[in-house]
Parts: structure tokens; C-alpha cells; sequence
């Protein structure tokens, strides 16, 4: 528990720092392996993915670290492809999450899939050879943890929700409110989510 206002900005201060260290770490390591694969003729043929699994709250939304609530600075991670047939530089603006990962990494190497496989392949937005992503929405969940309940996730390019399966919750307006600073309560589920919900109600468990 903070004392005081001066040990709480003394607190954040410090999280920042390491939070820089840690981004100047990564970096510096990641720099690394790129310049051994420049030395063995190899970046070019080579397929690199970054990304990350989570984001980290730095005082935004009033909230430190990450786990509690599923605000943009915690969604929103990097996931920046390198490789053959990528054109340098392509700054693509849609949607996509980590399931899609798996399929188009297959697919950019050429191998096959099965339909069942959890998400959609973005290989074709990656190439240049369509201009809006193939996914329309992203979904997500945080697990309960102690007395916390599940918390549920939904964006496309008009709306951002955050709520529970009860279908109370916050809807955002990301053209006109980036931050997350002026929601609004809503009730009802949105649709890519119901599916969760009947998942809940039928077994009990969730995906």
C-alpha cells in the first residue's frame, strides 16, 4: 500500500525505467540474432515474427502491471513480419490477434492446415495483395483470478467492448477515442462473443 502521492509517482518512475530496460534489452538481443543471420546469407531467406504476449499497464486507466482488465495498452501488441514476398516497410492498419499466427506461418511457408485450426490466415494482407485485413474482429478473455471474474474482449474497426458474459459492460469508440477515456455502459453481448456464452451456459467451460 502507497504512503503517499510522492511514493506512488516514485513507484511509476521506477516501473517506466524498467519497463525501457527491459524494451532496450529485447532489442539489443533480437539485434543479435539478425546480425548472425546477415553474417550466414541468411536474413533474407528467413521468415522472422515479432511480437509479444501481452502489454503492461504504466499508470494508464489508473492501473500497474497487467492481468486486470483488457484496456488497449494491454491488448495491443506488436506483430512485425520480415521475410520473403513481405514488401519493406508496409505499415498495415486492421485487425489480427495471436491465433492467427499459426496459419499464416504455414502459409507463408507453404505448407498445409486443417480448416479446424484456430485462426485466419493474414498472408495475403502481409504480401500487399489485399488492403484491409482478412480478420473483421478480434476477440479475447482474461481468466478469473482470485475474487476477479472473467473478463471478455471485442473489437472491430468501429467499436471496442469490454465486459462480462452477463453482456453488461463499456463500449469505446476507437476513431474518436484512441484512449479508452470516455465509454460508455451497455448491456447485451456482442455477436462474436455469444459464442463464448453458449459455450459457458452448455459445459461450463470456455475456449
Amino acid at each position: 500500500r502507497l504512503r503517499s502521492e510522492t511514493e506512488g509517482h516514485e513507484r511509476l518512475r521506477t516501473l517506466i525505467r524498467y519497463y525501457r530496460g527491459s524494451v532496450a534489452y529485447t532489442d539489443f538481443q533480437i539485434g543479435r540474432v539478425l546480425d548472425e543471420l546477415r553474417a550466414q546469407n541468411l536474413l533474407d531467406q528467413t521468415l522472422i515474427i515479432l511480437t509479444a504476449d501481452h502489454g503492461e499497464g504504466l499508470g494508464d486507466h489508473a492501473l500497474l502491471g497487467h492481468g486486470y482488465n483488457l484496456h488497449d495498452e494491454l491488448v495491443r501488441v506488436p506483430m512485425i513480419f520480415r521475410g520473403p514476398q513481405i514488401p519493406a516497410g508496409l505499415a498495415l492498419h486492421g485487425l489480427a490477434q495471436l491465433e492467427d499466427l499459426m496459419p499464416t506461418t504455414l502459409s507463408m511457408l507453404g505448407l498445409p492446415y486443417g480448416e479446424s485450426l484456430d485462426g485466419v490466415d493474414l498472408s495475403p494482407w502481409l504480401r500487399g495483395d489485399v488492403a484491409m485485413s482478412p480478420r473483421t474482429v478480434a476477440v479475447g478473455r482474461r481468466a478469473s483470478f482470485g475474487k476477479k471474474p472473467s473478463f471478455f474482449y471485442a473489437r472491430s474497426e468501429e467499436a471496442t467492448w469490454i465486459g462480462k458474459l452477463d453482456g453488461s459492460g463499456i463500449r469505446f469508440q476507437p476513431s474518436s477515442d484512441p484512449l479508452e477515456l470516455r465509454g460508455h455502459r451497455v448491456r447485451g453481448l456482442p455477436e462474436p462473443l455469444q459464442q463464448y456464452g453458449d459455450l459457458l451456459h452448455s459445459n461450463g467451460s470456455t475456449r
